[in-house]
């Protein structure tokens, strides 16, 4: 069963460095072999250009970026392009209202993908809270892409719990 994580350690996310270096996470070229890699509504430069949007509109503090990720067992799907066609597919429906990227994860067993988002819309410089009506619609999302790829259930875990994505 795959696991849905959303990174939300209190202050990881709040600095003024924190779009730089959770993206330099996602983007190791270690974890990242066959660059399964993407953005939606953001180009090449896309920490300047996230914060930028937040600077536009007022709202460069707090919580500067979100991020989470969704990892599959091997019983789930041991083949990447698979796990990179949903991350697109979450990517494409966040990406209407935030600046997102994406990478898949191969230096694990469990393949996994990452998902950081912009906190500020650039739609209109709405502010993602991840309230409960926020987290199931990006849950149901998630669920939907898997559907299409014979995935039926997945499992949350807040970074509060023991469990850990690898």
């Amino acid at each position: 069963m795959p696991v849905m994580k959303v990174a939300n350690k209190k202050g990881t996310h709040q600095n003024e460095n924190a779009r730089s270096l959770l993206y330099d996470y996602i983007m190791q070229p270690n974890k990242i072999p066959h660059q399964l890699v993407g953005r939606e509504s953001v180009g090449a430069n896309v920490v300047e250009e996230m914060n930028q949007t937040a600077q536009q509109f007022n709202k460069d503090s707090r919580i500067r970026v979100r991020h989470f990720m969704v990892s599959y067992t091997p019983f789930d799907t041991t083949d990447p392009t698979v796990v990179d066609a949903i991350a697109r597919e979450v990517a494409a429906y966040l990406g209407q209202r935030y600046q997102v990227v994406y990478a898949v994860h191969e230096d694990t067993k469990n393949l996994h993908f990452h998902i950081m988002f912009n906190a500020v819309s650039y739609v209109d410089g709405y502010k993602y809270h991840g309230d409960k009506a926020e987290h199931f619609q990006l849950l149901n999302a998630i669920n939907a892409a898997n559907h299409r790829y014979g995935i039926y259930s997945i499992k949350y875990v807040s970074t509060l719990s023991d469990e850990d994505i690898q």
